[in-house]
């Protein structure tokens, strides 16, 4: 899949489109929402500063801190971004510190997120790091933090050995231990735009879908579903379906979200998990006991869905289970 979507930005890019950023949307989760909550109800307000004494912060080996951190949550999922500076922070005073602590290298930025494991369970997982401005790294496999709660107005947890990032000039910077930092306001939300405009993106009502989808247990029938072409009226498509209404964004909001390739007639084609659980998997080709049988015309892609598959992601095996029928309406891509 990611062949494909790689070839659906291209393609994009040449038409002039816009990158987009997710927003909480029609379809953001409930987790987003309770975020939101837990971060207003905090504020700009949370002062306490104090040192991370827990969090053992190395660059090229040697010790980088005493460092302060704050918390801000995602307007679009559970899911926060750590700060930790070298200069002490609160939520009113950190923006400032930005710029001057990235050009002395002390900036650390962590971004944790909720995330489904094979089993069925969520658990908060470290998903990438970066350092300064600088460029971002994810972990190899699927990483769940030790611990991780939000209350009173922190965001405390811990995080395992072997969150790295590696900089060609600075060395390998290494993160680890405890953390208790206070949670700011979300930051604004960014509106998803139908690719290739600066058209906000509005969700395409659904009528009539008997489609449901399970992934490790957990699952939605289907209440949203587009088909983006690969190219302007071509017949291979990749059709996104969700639990609510989604736009023509390249983008699908929701914590769980299923891209199938269809009309593909060179090789086998692909599935994708994605959403907020999902951020950055894989894609697979069709397993055999899965069946999906596509009509494509110029508006719409009928779809009948049928059977089982295991995915892999993160060195975890999920089961996915498709049925039922959906008609997706087809975006239309901007003509050069």
């Amino acid at each position: 899949m990611q062949q494909v979507m790689t070839l659906v930005m291209a393609t994009l890019g040449l038409l002039g489109a816009a990158g987009c950023k997710k927003d909480s949307g029609p379809a953001g989760s409930a987790a987003a929402g309770s975020a939101a909550a837990v971060g207003s109800a905090s504020g700009s307000s949370a002062s306490a500063v104090d040192a991370q004494a827990g969090l053992v912060v190395q660059l090229a080996g040697k010790p980088l801190g005493p460092l302060y951190g704050v918390a801000r949550p995602d307007p679009q999922g559970n899911a926060y971004e750590l700060l930790f500076l070298g200069v002490p922070v609160t939520c009113a005073t950190y923006k400032q510190a930005l710029g001057k602590e990235s050009d002395t290298n002390r900036v650390v930025r962590l971004h944790v997120a909720e995330a489904l494991r094979s089993e069925g369970t969520l658990a908060f997982a470290y998903r990438g790091i970066s350092y300064a401005f600088g460029s971002a790294s994810s972990p190899a496999g699927l990483m769940p933090l030790p611990s991780f709660a939000v209350a009173g107005g922190k965001v405390t947890g811990t995080l395992p050995a072997g969150v790295q990032h590696d900089d060609r000039t600075l060395g390998t910077l290494t993160v680890a231990g405890t953390f208790a930092v206070p949670v700011c306001d979300p930051p604004m939300a960014v509106p998803y735009f139908d690719v290739g405009t600066s058209t906000e993106a509005v969700p395409i009502p659904l009528t009539g879908s008997t489609a449901t989808v399970t992934v490790a247990g957990k699952g939605f029938a289907v209440g949203g579903a587009t088909a983006m072409p690969v190219a302007p009226g071509g017949k291979e498509m990749v059709v996104r379906l969700s639990a609510a209404p989604h736009g023509c964004s390249s983008d699908v909001p929701g914590d769980l979200v299923v891209t199938l390739e269809v009309g593909v007639t060179t090789r086998s084609p692909n599935i994708d998990l994605n959403g907020h659980w999902f951020d950055g998997a894989a894609s697979m080709d069709f397993g055999p006991d899965l069946k999906v049988n596509a009509t494509v015309t110029a508006d719409t892609v009928d779809l009948t869905l049928d059977g089982t598959m295991d995915y892999k992601w993160n060195e975890e095996a999920y089961t996915i289970g498709l049925a039922g029928k959906v008609t997706a309406t087809v975006c239309k891509l901007p003509t050069p």
